[in-house]
């Protein structure tokens, strides 16, 4: 499993620590207008080249974050870790593991 995130990301029993390579949306901003004075924008993500940052190889696991996830439609090899009721919480409600991962969704037509 490659970590993506930079973060180490625990699973059950197992953690795997941040590989020092990142998956990062990247994020342009676009003005919408105003509600009530208060400036409103659209925020626009994209995706860097998937296959430079995670390229298709056997055995190989990729882990990226939640918010990354869906731009990696149709790629079987990369999860997310589910941070919703998957996840494990301390006494503080902090996240500090998960029971399951998260599959990339399919491409459907």
């Amino acid at each position: 499993m490659i970590n993506l995130t930079p973060h180490a990301i625990s699973v059950g029993a197992l953690t795997v620590a941040p590989s020092g390579r990142m998956l990062r949306l990247v994020e342009a901003d676009s003005a919408v207008g105003e509600t009530a004075g208060i400036p409103v924008i659209r925020r626009i993500y994209s995706l860097p080249d998937l296959a430079t940052v995670a390229p298709v190889a056997p055995d190989t696991i990729y882990l990226v974050s939640a918010i990354a996830l869906p731009y990696c439609a149709g790629r079987a090899d990369i999860f997310a870790p589910d941070t919703g009721s998957g996840a494990i919480r301390d006494a503080a409600g902090r996240i500090t593991g998960t029971t399951r991962l998260i599959a990339a969704p399919e491409v459907r037509s």
